[in-house]
């Protein structure tokens, strides 16, 4: 399998891309208030992403959180599993760069971007 996904989870709208996607989380590898990682799959073509998340303390009411839906083969799929919770970090930069959808709310704002990025890092 590439990393092209299909229409309903890698489409060429990312608002579309997030609102619609229809994914099952397959593995959690870390799971912090602050950050989170975790493995999806698309119930329509098998293609699998790491789902990152962040969340930056911004000392106010208004956190700022960030998500990264970055598809991967599933070679890197494996990887970042079997690196462990220490060890996902660096396995997510080392990843080349690849169409990845990044979404940012601003706390109660509701302010969102939501893009297309070359990737993580």
């Amino acid at each position: 399998m590439g990393l092209d996904g299909c229409a309903a989870c890698f489409g060429d709208d990312p608002v579309k891309g997030y609102e619609q996607r229809d994914v099952d989380t397959i593995a959690e590898l870390v799971d912090d208030s602050h950050f989170a990682v975790s493995i999806r799959l698309c119930r329509a073509c098998g293609q699998r992403f790491a789902w990152v998340f962040t969340e930056r303390v911004m000392g106010g009411p208004e956190d700022q959180h960030e998500m990264l839906l970055i598809p991967i083969t599933v070679e890197e799929s494996d990887a970042l599993v079997a690196a462990g919770p220490d060890g996902v970090y660096g396995v997510l930069r080392r990843l080349p760069d690849r169409r990845s959808l990044f979404r940012t709310d601003l706390g109660d704002t509701w302010y969102r971007d939501d893009l297309w990025i070359p990737g993580f890092g």
